[in-house]
């Protein structure tokens, strides 16, 4: 479920604005494995909290 609103909500920005954000801001939750190469494929660059 946390994945799908990270990639939810960047493709709502991509579709309102017509690109990708810059960068994302994320807790710990959301810096999964998968959000992380999601956002790396789109080239975004993704800040936070580190991941233990």
């Amino acid at each position: 479920m946390n994945q799908e609103i990270e990639k939810r909500s960047v493709e709502e920005f991509k579709n309102y604005t017509g690109h990708y954000p810059e960068s994302v801001h994320a807790d710990k939750i959301y810096r999964t494995r998968e959000n992380r190469k999601f956002c790396k494929e789109k080239g975004i660059r993704m800040s936070g909290p580190p991941v233990r």
